[in-house]
């Protein structure tokens, strides 16, 4: 798709007329399908295929793939792009809350692709994973950049960077915090399970060892910061700068103005700043706290069932031999 294709994209994408009115508010036309919508900006293909349950009979096509780190403001540029898309933008949000685990299941297979000569240059694959989304951001979206510019080479690249000492305290007290770098528990493995996220623990290991590396948990901030400012410049120097923004969600909407070439103010509503810090620790926090409330029951059943045996034989010798 050349540069004058993917402008006529947007701005089809973004006229107030089908897909939203100028407050951002999406509207839909009831005149127009969704793979009708989808096929005004991608040449997908027409997809009734499953994929460890992923079942697409939609046409899908990115027009934007995120290549920013976790805790980079990928959740408040996940909302603005699709505010200016007018399509949903996957997120590894989304994994956790909608998809689950037939989602988490295909993205472990794509790792384990990953290797492979074109093992992950499936359009019919990928176009089934990320059905009816305009964008892609944050994991595991990020690990996979190179790949997705081959699958779909009209898509642009954005990157999202942030302080990297503000980085990592950030990553510290949410994705790797204590909590997520421990072994799960029978009580915590049983959380996951109940909501629909067995392989979750998995994912996120694969996902950081893929982006920090094996030894990621044992990192110092030093070598943290380290690697993600390696993982940043790698990026820039693969994308072609006309294909790249590197942005930071302070920047706001200008620069996505720009980069999409949508003319400003496209929106009258405040930039979304979402998913901070204190948010995603709580988040964090109330998961592990339910896996922890299991093992405190598991806990208290293995103390009281032997007592409770020991209680019954008691009584009932007592029963036999005085009354």
């Amino acid at each position: 798709m050349s540069e004058e294709d993917f402008t006529s994209t947007v701005e089809n994408k973004t006229d107030p007329q089908v897909r939203r009115q100028r407050s951002g508010q999406r509207i839909e036309d009831p005149s127009t399908s969704l793979p009708d919508r989808l096929d005004q900006f991608t040449s997908g293909h027409p997809t009734a295929r499953v994929y460890s349950g992923i079942d697409s009979t939609t046409q899908s096509g990115l027009l934007i793939i995120g290549a920013g780190l976790m805790r980079t403001g990928t959740t408040s540029l996940k909302n603005a792009l699709e505010v200016l898309l007018g399509q949903p933008c996957y997120h590894m949000s989304d994994v956790v809350t909608r998809y689950g685990e037939p989602h988490i299941k295909q993205w472990l297979l794509n790792f384990q692709n990953m290797e492979k000569t074109d093992g992950n240059n499936d359009r019919i694959l990928w176009d089934d994973v990320f059905h009816g989304c305009a964008s892609a951001v944050d994991y595991p979206t990020c690990a996979f950049y190179k790949e997705l510019m081959n699958v779909y080479p009209h898509a642009k690249v954005i990157l999202t960077e942030r302080e990297p000492r503000a980085w990592v305290d950030s990553c510290r007290s949410t994705t790797l915090c204590p909590d997520m770098m421990r072994t799960p528990t029978i009580g915590m493995r049983l959380s996951f399970w109940f909501r629909n996220l067995k392989g979750l623990p998995t994912l996120h290991h694969t996902m950081f060892a893929h982006t920090l590396g094996e030894n990621y948990g044992s990192m110092s901030d030093t070598t943290l910061i380290e690697t993600f400012e390696r993982w940043n410049k790698t990026v820039q120097n693969y994308v072609h700068p006309e294909r790249l923004l590197v942005y930071r969600v302070e920047q706001g909407w200008t620069p996505l103005y720009k980069f999409l070439k949508i003319p400003e103010p496209a929106v009258d509503k405040p930039f979304p700043h979402l998913n901070k810090r204190e948010e995603m620790a709580k988040n964090i926090r109330v998961l592990f706290d339910s896996g922890r409330l299991i093992d405190t029951l598991f806990l208290y059943l293995l103390v009281f069932i032997p007592l409770f045996f020991v209680f019954y034989a008691y009584i009932s010798n007592y029963w036999a031999n005085y009354v």
